[in-house]
This record gives C-alpha cells, structure tokens and sequence, in this order.
C-alpha cells in the first residue's frame, strides 16, 4: 500500500516539471519538491524529479531529514540547506542526482506545514544568491503552483503518503529548523523603534505623517484618520500635505505608490 502511494505521487512529475517551466527558464532552476506535512502524520509530496524522490523514501532519509518532525516545530520562512549542519547525508545523496544549491521555503497552515524545496544542478555554484534576492519571486510562484497543481493536490488527498510512527521515527538533531520563540523577536523591535524616517540626510518623515499615509493607504478617508488619530480633518491635510512635498508628488495617488515603493508598513515606531 505505502510504495503504491508513493508511485501514486511520483508519477505526477511530468505535470510538476510542465508547472515548473517558469523556474527553470528563468533561474535555471532543475529540481523542485512539494512536500505537504499534515498535522495527523501523513504527507503528500509532489517533484519533477521522482528517481532522487525514490531514492529519499527506499532508503528512509525521512528518519534523518530534519524537514520531517511534527508542523508544530516549523515556522514560515526560507532555509538554505548548505547551512544544515545535520542535514548533510542528505545532501550528499542529492548531489548524486545533480541536485544543489538550493533553500527550502516553509509556509505554516491550518493542517500542517508546507515545504518547498528548490534546487539547481551542482554546477551551478553561482546561482544560489540569485534565489535569494528574488524571494519575493519564488513566493509568487508559490501561488502560481498552487493554483495550477489544485487538480493534482485535489486527487492526492485521499492518496496521502502515511509513514508509521513518522514523527516518532525521526531522529534528526537540526536545530536550524526548530520554531523560534518569538519574544527576543519583539523585544528587538521594541528596542528599535524610531521617531523619524530618514529618507534622505535632508528627507525626515515624522510618525504622525508616516501614520496618517499608513491609514490612507489601508483606504480611510481623511475624516476617518482624523477620528482615529483624535485630531482635525485639517492637521491631516497638513500632514499629507507635508509628505507630498518631501516625496515629490504631486497628487494623493502618486504619494500612495511612493510610499508602497518604500514598503512604510515595515516601519515601527516608539510610541508617543
């Protein structure tokens, strides 16, 4: 029943290779794993490349890999695999199917934990750097794949791989892939929280413009920023106004598209 599923998903690879054209056109990108960790111990796992994803299950590499413990011990975010230091056995049995250089995208759900993983030829030394300055474009492939691979996820979801005592099993000692606890994270925030943005030495936007052009851009009016700020109507004119003219625009929506270029929503402040 086990091998039967796992063919089951394997043999999908020539659509996830047709999904993947994208990556490998533009970053040259050969290897692609979509592995699902539901909450119930089960998978689903999906690759244009089945002979290493064979490979991976005929010689229980899951017992090691440390992206195979309980969705609890994840968070979202990317892992480069050259920086696992448990990882390695694993890795060196990837670079016998020319798989390399790659990083891992993890994105926690409701059911589970999802994980792409996203490789290159081992030739390819130089390319690694590139994936990690376009992450933005890999998270919209992300969406892309979903959506194209519904049909097949759809299918597969009463043909779920289930590995006996999975997460009892897995003896991996990564500790780069364990959740962080996210308090040093706030407390860090708290303590660089600042007064003023400083675009330019010459450019400072103060926190009440920067929060007025926050509000407006989640689509208050200016009546409705006033109310939430408790100031008038036309301090938050004046404060738009002000920002207008330090950003050079001339009109509300080209300062809405300035400050989204500046990605302000990533901006903390200390309080007032």
């Amino acid at each position: 029943m086990l091998n039967r599923r796992i063919n089951s998903h394997l043999a999908l690879a020539p659509e996830i290779e047709n999904i993947c054209q994208p990556l490998k056109k533009h970053f040259n990108v050969t290897s692609f794993v979509y592995q699902k960790n539901f909450n119930d111990g089960s998978e689903t796992r999906l690759s244009n490349q089945p002979h290493w994803v064979e490979h991976y299950y005929s010689q229980e590499l899951f017992k090691i890999s440390g992206f195979e413990k309980h969705p609890r011990n994840y968070q979202s975010g990317h892992v480069v695999w050259s920086h696992l230091s448990h990882h390695q056995p694993i890795l060196l049995a990837a670079r016998g199917f020319d798989i390399d250089h790659g990083f891992t995208i993890i994105k926690k759900t409701d059911d589970g934990c999802e994980f792409y993983f996203i490789g290159t030829q081992v030739k390819n030394t130089h390319l690694l750097n590139t994936y990690l300055n376009n992450l933005d474009l890999f998270d919209k492939f992300i969406l892309y794949f979903k959506e194209q691979a519904n049909p097949l996820l759809t299918k597969l979801s009463k043909q779920k791989i289930i590995l006996p005592n999975k997460y009892q099993q897995n003896h991996s000692q990564e500790q780069g892939l364990q959740q962080i606890n996210h308090t040093w994270q706030q407390a860090f925030l708290q303590n660089i929280k600042v007064n003023n943005i400083y675009l330019a030495p010459d450019v400072k936007l103060s926190q009440r413009e920067l929060v007025c052009a926050q509000l407006l851009m989640q689509g208050k009016t200016m009546r409705e920023v006033a109310a939430l700020l408790s100031i008038s109507p036309r301090t938050v004119e004046t404060h738009i106004s002000h920002l207008k003219d330090k950003l050079q625009c001339r009109t509300k929506s080209a300062l809405i598209n300035k400050l989204l270029a500046l990605n302000i929503n990533d901006w903390h402040f200390k309080a007032e």
